[in-house]
C-alpha cells in the first residue's frame, strides 16, 4: 500500500494529475522519468523495500541487498492499477512489454510483492496482462506457487522475452533457500 501511496504522490508532485489531456505523448516517458528518478521517491522505495526485506528474511552477514528498479516497471504497476492516465500509461507499457531484458531479479520481485498484497486485483486483470505475468520465471520458484496458480486460472501460461537474461544470476541465494509462506 505505501508504495503505491508514493508512487501517487511522486506522479503529482510532477504533474501526472494536473497534466492537460492534450499533452503530446513523447512527453509521458519524461515526466514518468522525473516521478522515477525523484531523490526523496527513490529514497523511499529503498527504505520500504529494505523494511519488507528485514520483516521477512534473516541477513546473517547484516548488510541487506541494494535494490535497483527499471523504470519499465513502474509504468507497468501503474497500469495494473488502472490509474486515472491509464490511456497515456497503457500505451508507454505497451511499448515497454516489447523491449528485452528489462525485468530483472528486482522488478519481478516488486510486482510478485504486489499482486500477493492484494494492490494488484488478479481477478480484474486483462488477459494480456495476466499472460505477461504468468511469463515471469520468479512464479516458477516455490515461493511463488500459489500466486502462480491463481494467475493461471482460466489462462494459458506464455513465456515472455521481457525477462533479463541473467534475472537469475541476480538472485540472492537467501531467496531461494526460504520456505513458502502459505
Amino acid at each position: 500500500v505505501t508504495i503505491m501511496q508514493s508512487l501517487n504522490k511522486s506522479q503529482n508532485n510532477v504533474g501526472f494529475k494536473k497534466s492537460p489531456k492534450y499533452m503530446p505523448d513523447a512527453l509521458w516517458p519524461l515526466i514518468g522519468a522525473l516521478a522515477w528518478d525523484d531523490s526523496v521517491f527513490q529514497i523511499w522505495l529503498a527504505t520500504e523495500s529494505t523494511a519488507v526485506l528485514r520483516k521477512r528474511y534473516l541477513f546473517l552477514n547484516g548488510e541487506l541487498p541494494k535494490i535497483s528498479l527499471r523504470p519499465e516497471v513502474f509504468w507497468l504497476i501503474l497500469e495494473l492499477l488502472k490509474t486515472p492516465s491509464a490511456p497515456k500509461i497503457c500505451k508507454i507499457t505497451r511499448q515497454c512489454y516489447q523491449r528485452d531484458g528489462w525485468a530483472g531479479f528486482w522488478e519481478q520481485w516488486l510486482l510478485m510483492e504486489l499482486l500477493q498484497g492484494s494492490i494488484i486485483k488478479i481477478n480484474v486483470l486483462e488477459p494480456e496482462l495476466k499472460d505477461l505475468l504468468i511469463g515471469l520465471p520468479i512464479l516458477s520458484l516455490q515461493n511463488y506457487e500459489q500466486l502462480r496458480k491463481n494467475l493461471q486460472k482460466n489462462n494459458t501460461p506464455t513465456l515472455s522475452d521481457i525477462v533479463d537474461k541473467s534475472w537469475h544470476d541476480a538472485l540472492p541465494s537467501w531467496f531461494e533457500q526460504m520456505p513458502t509462506t502459505e
